[in-house]
């Protein structure tokens, strides 16, 4: 490969990396709402275990691909996946919370959130450094899929109730 197409190449890598990083929030905005419609009729406990789970076998999957058109394919796939977690958690929140603790547990919610987006960083810097970067993505992987199953376990003990009702409108 002559020198010139190897640094073009190597710089489109580059160029795209940040708009493979911005690949679930863009899953995100497409999908939110059609996943609340999904957790509005099959119940939102489904969807936050199927947000884990498909998070968590994209994550592993993200360990094997070394081709960067493969890895955007899958990272978006796996943010589809996890877009239901926002709203499907929001929506248990003020389903399941007794309304005189619902505004705390929304802060609490939120701090937890934010506490997630400080540490996962730091933890996959340490998991990297110690395993290289590819273990990230088994680290990872697996804590969705335990956190899939300890959610799954944990709600099965909730009061049931039907499903939500959403007005009358298309997707």
């Amino acid at each position: 490969v002559p020198r010139w197409l190897a640094t073009t190449l190597s710089s489109l890598h580059m160029d795209l990396s940040g708009a493979i990083f911005s690949l679930p929030a863009l899953a995100f905005v497409i999908s939110a709402r059609a996943w609340t419609a999904v957790g509005a009729r099959r119940g939102y406990n489904w969807t936050i275990v199927l947000g884990l789970a498909g998070g968590g076998i994209g994550a592993l999957i993200l360990f094997f691909v070394h081709d960067i058109w493969l890895f955007g394919a899958i990272y978006f796939l796996t943010g589809l996946s996890m877009s239901t977690l926002g709203p499907s958690i929001a929506a248990v929140t003020c389903t399941k919370v007794d309304e005189s603790f619902r505004g705390r547990a929304y802060g609490i919610q939120q701090s937890v959130g934010t506490l997630g987006s400080l540490m996962s960083p730091l933890i996959a810097g340490a998991v990297g450094s110690a395993w290289g970067r590819p273990a990230i993505f088994i680290f990872v992987g697996t804590m969705f899929l335990s956190g899939s199953f300890i959610f799954r376990g944990l709600s099965r003990n909730w009061k049931s109730e039907a499903p939500a009702t959403l007005p009358e409108e298309p997707l």
